[in-house]
């Protein structure tokens, strides 16, 4: 969407349309934000419940083959990597969209304070930088958790 031009020779009526086009980019990437985190986890915690079972799987047909002992408990670290790798890169996908929708929802907020013509205003955010940055990492690591824990349950899989 184009950057809408703010003009002394524009009407009120074309500058509130302007505000209000804003306030609705803005709360569209607000709904877009919470939708990518909400389906961003399901669908992660989901591969993350496919891989284990197509995990169980090949464990079992490769001690049946005489493969790996009976009684292990865990694939060998190449074949109990490839699952990891398939889950972080679902991880890395729906981290770079949170990043670049935070990113498009602050853009038109910043244009907003400069087109705001109705006199509403939105309620300040405090400017505390290690708790926004702690947010920040909190929303991005909710899609990390699954392949971290996979690869600590793996190295410590004898202590369990």
């Amino acid at each position: 969407m184009a950057t809408p031009a703010a003009s002394p020779h524009q009407s009120p009526e074309a500058q509130l349309r302007c505000e209000e086009m804003l306030r609705n980019e803005v709360r569209n990437y607000q709904q877009l934000l919470l939708r990518l985190l909400q389906w961003g986890v399901t669908l992660i915690a989901s591969l993350q419940t496919a891989v284990f079972f197509i995990r169980r799987e090949m464990l079992a047909a490769l001690i049946e083959a005489n493969k790996l002992p009976k009684g292990t408990l865990s694939l060998p670290w190449k074949g109990h990597l490839i699952g990891t790798l398939f889950v972080c890169v679902a991880a890395l996908m729906f981290s770079y969209l949170t990043v670049r929708t935070v990113l498009g929802a602050q853009y038109y907020r910043e244009q907003l304070k400069d087109f705001s013509f109705s006199g509403i205003k939105d309620l300040p955010i405090a400017d505390h930088r290690g708790r926004r940055k702690f947010i920040r990492i909190a929303i991005i690591g909710m899609f990390w958790v699954f392949p971290v824990l996979d690869t600590l349950f793996w190295v410590f899989r004898k202590k369990l």
